[in-house]
């Protein structure tokens, strides 16, 4: 694979106008693919806040129904515990049985004050001791007292007195709650134990901590009043039971909601239905109708927006593309006329040397030879000048085409110093090097020893008689290694360090504008390390000096005979020629 890296990708170059404009449509698809995506997310959660809502409100009435039927069965064991706990209750029901007064302080006040549908006295051996069941329960003939109470339920009612027995022996008065199946029919129960209040009843005492209690079970009927009550209690709209049938958990259907009872045996009895309005139609109605218009509205004016941010984009890239051509234009007119300058600029400078050397005799008159000295040095000038242009004008137009390798640095540092010392005797100033470091990077040959002329030769030149300008080469620091030249000249002042890097760009300085040159050779330096890889990096001070930073990528060392063909024969420093010199004017801009 070829090391040749071109600066094109450093350069500005246009855009295809196909390649913007399709990007173009591209992001205006985008944008409205956004806003509608951004309108049907709105619309799911809408729904989803719908459902949501749905589902709170049946699983609020839910709960509120699960309270009814609770509170049901809790006032009733409630009413149970208050009437068993009572020496009365023990003395006529368990220890001497009295009917009359059990039915004028039992039957009939229960009935009365509570709407007790049924009541039962069970003795410990689960006998009916006194049983209360009207005939709308049961028939005219059944003999209840003195049967066993299973006959007359449905299962569980063994576990009910048990549990209530049980809680008994350790003086807990609680019993049971729920609901059972009596007779056909379904009903909240609560039952206690009998247990006595003040009075001492030895031998009935014996028998709750054996664990056979006399126990007194009541019944509501949870039939259609009872149940409508609760459902208007508890705010449950048209509250009804129905016969179990397949409806074991709660469910909703054409907005009815049901819960399943079960019996003291565990099985599903009955389910309690009610119906539940749905809030999310006015959630609907007050919310969403206008999310919605506003939604659709957004679209439509997204759409419109997307129109005329589409045209006024066509006129911005033809705008573009027009100032992208007239500077393509004049990028080229200014390399046409660079080379057009150079030609003659060259036969000046060439000839006016020849006659400055009197390389074909004598001219005459000593004033000749001086203006002929004038007109070389002009002409050199002038000839740098032009070729600056044309080289920043190659690295706009991206055709300035470099190929790093490994090279040593020590070569190009005293290759370079040479070029330089006449110009840094010239100005009385102390230039001084680390030549001999081996150090090896990756870098173009030729645009690394420009770079670094370019930057000797500002230090030179904006540094005051007498100064001092050092080269050293910095110790490698994640992977790039730096060559710092470093000056006590006037310095940058912080508001132009940034901008110093650009073409044309100078310090605004009587020093500064008493010297020659464009303001070129610092860009030149920052295109040309860039496009090798590297970066150049500034740090000055006004008054006290400027050091510039040339960093390169490092690379594994050389071989010695590598080092050997790149490093050329040692010269004086002294001696350079004048042709060396004539370049580096050229060069250093």
């Amino acid at each position: 694979m070829s090391n040749a890296h071109s600066l094109k990708n450093h350069a500005s170059k246009p855009t295809s106008p196909v390649r913007t404009g399709a990007a173009f449509r591209w992001n205006i698809w985008a944008f409205l693919a956004l806003i509608f995506a951004s309108a049907v997310v709105t619309v799911v959660l809408l729904a989803t806040a719908s459902d949501e809502l749905d589902a709170y409100e049946v699983k609020k009435t839910s709960a509120l129904a699960e309270t009814a039927v609770a509170q049901a069965t809790k006032h009733l064991q409630t009413i149970a515990r208050d009437y068993g706990h009572w020496d009365d209750m023990v003395n006529k029901l368990v220890v001497d049985y009295d009917k009359e007064w059990t039915a004028n302080n039992i039957t009939d006040t229960l009935t009365e004050n509570f709407g007790i549908s049924a009541s039962f006295v069970v003795d410990g051996e689960g006998q009916l001791i006194n049983a209360y069941c009207p005939p709308s329960i049961c028939a005219e003939t059944e003999t209840l007292n003195g049967t066993k109470i299973e006959r007359h339920f449905g299962g569980g009612i063994d576990e009910v007195l048990k549990q209530a027995r049980e809680k008994a022996v350790s003086n807990d008065l609680s019993g049971a709650q729920g609901v059972i199946a009596f007779k056909g029919g379904l009903y909240a129960f609560g039952i206690a134990p009998i247990m006595p209040l003040q009075e001492s009843f030895p031998a009935y005492e014996t028998e709750i901590m054996a664990g056979r209690a006399t126990t007194f079970l009541l019944l509501i009927a949870l039939d259609a009043d009872y149940v409508a009550k609760i459902g208007q209690d508890y705010l449950l709209n048209d509250a009804r039971l129905k016969p179990f049938g397949v409806e074991t958990q709660t469910e909703t259907n054409s907005g009815e909601v049901s819960l399943p009872l079960q019996a003291s045996d565990g099985a599903v009895a009955a389910t309690l239905h009610w119906k539940v309005d749905s809030p999310s139609a006015p959630f609907l109605k007050l919310i969403g109708i206008p999310v919605l218009a506003v939604s659709l509205c957004v679209i439509g004016l997204s759409f419109v927006f997307a129109y005329f941010l589409r045209r006024t984009a066509a006129q911005n890239t033809a705008a573009r593309l027009r100032a992208e051509q007239a500077d393509k234009t004049k990028t080229e007119f200014l390399a046409n006329m660079s080379h057009e300058l150079r030609t003659p600029l060259n036969a000046i400078v060439g000839f006016s040397q020849l006659i400055a050397d009197e390389a074909l005799g004598a001219v005459g008159h000593p004033n000749y030879k001086t203006f002929a000295q004038d007109i070389q040095k002009s002409g050199e000038h002038l000839t740098s000048l032009v070729s600056d242009i044309l080289d920043i004008t190659k690295l706009k137009a991206g055709t300035f085409t470099l190929k790093p390798q490994p090279i040593r640095l020590g070569p190009t540092i005293e290759s370079v110093v040479r070029s330089m010392q006449q110009a840094a005797s010239d100005g009385q100033i102390t230039l001084t090097s680390n030549a001999a470091s081996d150090i090896a990077v990756m870098a173009d040959p030729t645009a690394a020893e420009r770079a670094l002329r370019n930057i000797l030769s500002n230090a030179i030149k904006f540094t005051p008689k007498g100064g001092r300008v050092e080269i050293s080469v910095l110790e490698a620091k994640d992977g790039m290694v730096g060559l710092a030249v470093k000056d006590n000249g006037i310095g940058i002042p912080p508001a132009k360090q940034a901008a110093i890097f650009e073409p044309f760009e100078q310090v605004d300085s009587s020093f500064v504008r008493a010297q020659q040159g464009p303001g070129l050779g610092l860009s030149i330096v920052k295109s040309l390390m860039e496009g090798q890889g590297g970066r150049v990096d500034l740090e000055s001070e006004v008054g006290a000096g400027t050091t510039i930073t040339l960093r390169f990528k490092q690379t594994e060392p050389l071989t010695v005979a590598a080092s050997a063909e790149a490093k050329p024969a040692r010269r004086s420093m002294m001696a350079a020629p004048k042709a060396e010199q004539a370049e580096h004017k050229r060069q250093a801009g």
